[in-house]
């Protein structure tokens, strides 16, 4: 399927739920899209030989308003994957100081749309699978807080990716057994130094 026709799928998905959400009259229930991946990929080998980026969350945005120029009207505020890359939508995982444009990856959604909306972070953040130590992940995070999205008020909330799962542990802010990794002794420290 082109990604068009389910850009145009999802716009209209967008807008059904959007009305009905609203249209329930309670002020309450807000309506976010779901984030978008940032970028893809047409090819990747091991090792990074070969890579070719594809479409980006900006060209699927594009061809959701191509198809319905109100796509975004409806919402009360922006869903975003805004990983820590130095590109946009590729070289994710880097150290902080070459992390920016993924951190700020929702801006060009924004800009996107054409709109100024609320900002939710519903993923992001960094994994050890690239060489960096639960150490730096800690530091990375908690900069990442200090200097971009604590600073943007229109991030109105941020949620990493993830909390925990056994099975999957390289982006996880606690072991298995439940017990803290860096990365959540050091958020919840600066989220207690803020209150």
């Amino acid at each position: 399927i082109a990604h068009t026709q389910v850009a145009a799928e999802y716009a209209a998905l967008l807008r059904d739920v959007a009305d009905a959400v609203h249209g329930i009259g309670d002020e309450c229930p807000l309506v976010a899209n779901g984030g978008l991946a940032p970028g893809g990929t047409r090819r990747c080998e091991c090792g990074g030989e070969g890579w070719e980026g594809g479409l980006t969350s900006q060209d699927f945005i594009a061809a959701m308003i191509a198809a319905d120029p109100d796509a975004f009207a409806r919402l009360d505020g922006l869903a975003t994957h805004s990983y820590p890359a130095e590109g946009e939508g590729w070289g994710f995982f880097v150290p902080y100081d070459r992390a920016g444009p993924g951190l700020h990856y929702y801006e060009r959604e924004l800009a996107a749309i054409g709109r100024d909306l609320p900002v939710l972070v519903t993923e992001t953040g960094w994994s050890i699978e690239t060489g960096a130590s639960r150490e730096d992940v800690a530091s990375w995070t908690v900069l990442a807080y200090q200097n971009d999205w604590l600073a943007d008020d229109r991030i109105v909330g941020v949620m990493p990716f993830m909390l925990r799962d056994v099975s999957w542990d390289r982006f996880a802010w606690t072991q298995p057994d439940g017990a803290p990794y860096p990365v959540y002794d050091a958020v919840r420290a600066l989220r207690c130094s803020l209150v």
